[in-house]
């Protein structure tokens, strides 16, 4: 999740654009490891999650807090619209056409308009999120940034001597990840805020009110981080890390209310065990440790899969003998029992849960690689949490990623898949799964992350891909 300090978007290409037909219903329920934009529902990433609960107070850039810097406020914008918000032009930069509806600036049901743009500040960046830092209604951005260590020859070395390379005395006392935000200006582009230091080297950041202060806070959790808890200051920075007493190292986790309490509690996994610590809503926790043996467990997502109130677990488990989709039941009070053992699935790189056709019917969707392609397929929720027999909805590239968002005109929760070979979309309807259609024929080789929000404020959520070029869909309608 690294950043870069001076910001420069370069209109790069692709705008693809596809009418067709949606109805208007409005979304109902989503998994708890959603993220939230301006509409309450949207934005998500693929490694954790964030809420756009806004903080209570403005960012004042010349914070003394002495966990953060400050950086020059260079502003990035994107400019590719007229004075009243309307497209420039009937052609993309690549000189596609646009398709029909694009450009009048009305979101319509069925309609996919999104503008490529390259992100240079992105280039050392593992990881993004989108939350609201400062209040003022756009969507800003969280970036982790791993600076490659600036190694150089010992210079008292002989030519004969081996080679061993010794760290500049300025750098040793740098970390090499490095948190930096990114304040959205409501129309793509970006101003270089607060940057600080974690722990370690997360994997998943999740935004959430963790101590009662009406302030949101940032959790972090990765196999080589420990769990750690970031108060927020309300002006788009955080107070020192304090460690959460989770006996494992997370190689997935999640937040939501596993008790009932009303307080946010926290779920990992790692290998052959998953831990539950439950919170006080002050910034503490009371662990509770679940062992097994001979497994893996990779990543987690909370969801009341039965509707009975309480939250349950849906795993993505993996082991020596069999990969499978895992779930367990929520009793309430912290633990959790037995549910299925989908065996076959095939290792997946990524899932979430959403409601596709707004009917009360959710959908487990998971991302697997099958040689040369990946494929993301659904499992339907039965009313008893039961997930059903996998129907196939996006196939891609073997490195594609994939993420849920609301990429068109109606309230439904859609779903993109892409990488080398541009992106596509299944768009929630019923029935589902439906035909896919194109998104963007923009690609990206080799994406690391994948995320979503709406930057612009037109009620379509745009996307964020990392990997070459790093690349911003903004959508056009």
């Amino acid at each position: 999740m690294p950043v870069r300090r001076s910001f420069a978007l370069a209109l790069a290409a692709a705008l693809a654009c596809t009418p067709d037909t949606a109805t208007t219903d409005t979304q109902g329920d989503t998994s708890a490891a959603s993220t939230s934009t301006s509409d309450g529902v949207g934005a998500s990433t693929t490694s954790g999650l964030t809420t756009t609960a806004a903080p209570t107070t403005t960012v004042d850039p010349t914070t003394t807090d002495p966990t953060t810097t400050t950086v020059d406020p260079t502003t990035t914008t994107v400019d590719s619209t007229t004075s009243d918000g309307t497209s420039t032009g009937t052609t993309d930069t690549t000189g596609e056409p646009l398709g029909p509806g694009c450009g009048d600036g009305l979101p319509a049901p069925g309609e996919l308009c999104f503008k490529a743009i390259e992100l240079e500040f992105l280039n050392f960046v593992d990881e993004v999120a989108f939350i609201d830092f400062d209040g003022d209604g756009h969507l800003d951005m969280l970036t982790l940034e791993s600076l490659p260590l600036p190694l150089v020859p010992d210079p008292s070395l002989t030519p004969a001597d081996p080679l061993p390379l010794e760290i500049p005395a300025d750098v040793v006392g740098m970390s090499a990840v490095t948190f930096i935000v990114q304040f959205g200006d409501g129309e793509g582009g970006f101003t270089p805020g607060p940057e600080w230091h974690p722990l370690g080297y997360p994997d998943e950041m999740i935004f959430d009110e963790f101590t009662g202060d009406g302030v949101v806070d940032l959790f972090e959790c990765g196999v080589n981080s420990d769990p750690s808890l970031s108060p927020g200051t309300g002006m788009g920075t955080f107070g020192p890390a304090s460690a959460i007493p989770l006996p494992l190292k997370a190689r997935g986790c999640d937040v939501g209310d596993i008790d009932g309490d009303g307080d946010l509690d926290l779920v990992a996994v790692d290998n052959g065990s998953f831990a539950v610590a439950l919170g006080d809503g002050l910034g503490g926790f009371t662990t509770t440790l679940f062992p097994a043996a001979n497994v893996i467990r990779d990543d987690v997502v909370l969801f009341d899969l039965d509707d009975d109130g309480h939250l349950d677990l849906v795993i993505n488990r993996w082991g020596p003998d069999v990969d499978a989709l895992e779930t367990m039941f929520g009793v309430g009070d912290g633990t959790f029992s037995p549910g299925q053992l989908l065996t076959g699935t095939g290792q997946f790189s990524s899932m979430f849960v959403l409601d596709p056709a707004d009917d009360g019917r959710p959908a487990v969707l998971v991302l697997s690689a099958e040689g040369p392609v990946s494929v993301l397929r659904s499992f339907t929720v039965a009313d008893d949490g039961t997930l059903a027999e996998p129907q196939d909805v996006l196939t891609g590239d073997w490195s594609a990623l994939a993420v849920r968002g609301r990429f068109d005109g109606d309230a439904r929760l859609d779903v993109a898949q892409g990488g080398f070979s541009g992106f596509t979309a299944a768009l929630g309807q019923d029935p589902w799964p439906p035909a896919p259609v194109p998104l963007s024929s923009a690609g990206v080789s080799d994406p690391r992350y994948i995320a979503v929000g709406d930057l612009n404020a037109d009620n379509i959520d745009d996307l964020v891909i990392g990997g070459f070029p790093n690349t911003l869909l903004l959508s056009r309608p």
